[in-house]
Formats: structure tokens, sequence, C-alpha cells
């Protein structure tokens, strides 16, 4: 599920970002570049991205991926692209 979630968290922290550009969109595009001209793109380098963390969070924070988790029933076993695998239900 850790997978699916991150996929989730960064499409909606990328509409959230849409939805409110103006006010997001430069401040983090200045400190995107600045850390990935200091260190390039590297796991460390992420860590450094202070604001795009706190943008995230608070995208998560408004916006909470458990309530738009949707519930469905299986009927027939089903292994998804993403290696999670559904049994039946039924």
């Amino acid at each position: 599920m850790g997978s699916r979630c991150h996929h989730q968290t960064f499409t909606h922290a990328l509409y959230y970002l849409v939805a409110n550009l103006s006010e997001y969109l430069e401040p983090l595009r200045l400190e995107v570049e600045e850390v990935v001209k200091e260190s390039g793109w590297t796991k460390a380098s992420l860590e450094k991205m202070h604001k795009l963390d706190s943008f995230i969070r608070e995208s998560q924070r408004l916006h909470p991926i458990a309530a738009r988790k949707r519930l469905f029933l299986v009927l027939d076993e089903a292994e998804m692209l993403c290696q999670y695998f559904y049994p039946a239900v039924l």
C-alpha cells in the first residue's frame, strides 16, 4: 500500500500546486533550483528541500488520503500492476 500512497500523495500535491500556482510555485521552484544546483538530484538533496516538504505535508493535512479512499468489492482474484493481490470475496 505504501507505493500507491506515495503516488497519490505526489499526484494530490501536484493538483494542489496547480490550484494555488501563483502563491506557491515561485518559492518552491527557487528552492528546488538552489538545492539541485548545490547537491544534484539525490535523496540527501530532497531532505534539504524544506519548503517542498512543508508544502506536501500541508496538502496532505488539508486533504488526507484516507478521506479519499474508495471501497470496492473484488468478485474475482486480481493482481494489480503494483504487485498487490486482491482475493475474491465471493
